[in-house]
């Protein structure tokens, strides 16, 4: 099955992210190491349509936006901006990961 491009454009923009976090962890010798391999390990689970990536993406998120409000609102609405460019599309593309097991059956 061909991957929708709303896939594409959340792999690319998380591809996207996780270079600037390495370019910040390159920086300020900081533990965004480790927010650029996990990032990594999302964007190959995305590439070879594994459900856990497609799972682990929306926890991530929704984590990155919890820990950012807790730290301040105008650090925490730019997280959600940032994580929503990746969430969209990914949503968009979640019949892709879960395909429907009713489709080509008649009902009855």
């Amino acid at each position: 099955m061909k991957k929708p491009t709303s896939l594409w454009v959340a792999i690319v923009v998380l591809g996207i992210m996780a270079m600037i976090h390495l370019g910040l962890a390159i920086r300020t010798n900081g533990a965004l190491f480790i927010s650029v391999v996990l990032e990594a390990i999302l964007i190959a689970g995305l590439v070879y349509a594994q459900k856990w990536a497609y799972i682990l993406v929306l926890v991530f998120s929704a984590l990155g936006v919890a820990v950012s409000l807790s730290k301040g609102i105008g650090q925490g609405l730019g997280v959600l901006v940032g994580n929503a460019i990746v969430v969209v599309p990914l949503l968009l593309s979640t019949r892709f990961f879960f395909p429907d097991s009713q489709a080509g059956s008649t009902g009855g």
